[in-house]
């Protein structure tokens, strides 16, 4: 979990080349790529790292060999502290909707978080009201009805209490 959940990490999402039909070839292909994400965690810088990765499979090519790395979009890595005012206000209205403790993980994901912090000067802050088999993103991706209402009761809660004991000074 600590891996998924707390570390940077790199996955092959794909790997492609030479003779891909039926049956096998006794062949040198005359091209191979490679697909892969990165997950940043906080202090990491997606150029930075672009720029490591490039230098990397720079060194690992032969003489008379071409390389190209191709990068995609990428979003720079968020973390709330756990000791921030407004993620208190989280614990306090998640308690009051569910009537347990509140766990904390981390979880990766792609969206402009990152940006949002520093343009509001403010925490982002997600709430995790739902459990792993409602299969995020999959295409059979469901909520239970009774975590949904959850939710809202924790968002009602959430506003009252950031309203109360949170101020942003700016």
């Amino acid at each position: 979990l600590e891996r998924i959940w707390a570390r940077p990490t790199a996955e092959v999402n794909g790997i492609g080349g030479g003779y891909q039909g039926p049956g096998s070839k006794t062949i040198i292909p005359s091209s191979a790529m490679v697909k892969l994400s990165f997950r940043l965690v906080a202090g990491q810088d997606p150029d930075q790292v672009e720029k490591a990765v490039r230098a990397w499979a720079d060194e690992q090519v032969p003489a008379g060999i071409r390389c190209e790395v191709v990068f995609g979009s990428a979003t720079r890595p968020c973390l709330t502290p756990l000791d921030h005012p407004a993620l208190r206000s989280v614990v306090r209205a998640m308690g009051r909707a569910f009537d347990k403790p509140v766990r904390f993980t981390r979880e990766g994901g792609s969206g402009p978080a990152a940006d949002l912090q520093e343009v509001l000067g403010a925490p982002v802050l997600f709430l995790g009201i739902s459990v792993p088999s409602d299969g995020w993103h999959a295409p059979d991706e469901k909520v239970e009805l009774d975590l949904l209402l959850k939710g809202v009761e924790t968002s009602a809660h959430l506003w009252g209490d950031l309203g109360e004991h949170w101020r942003h000074a700016p």
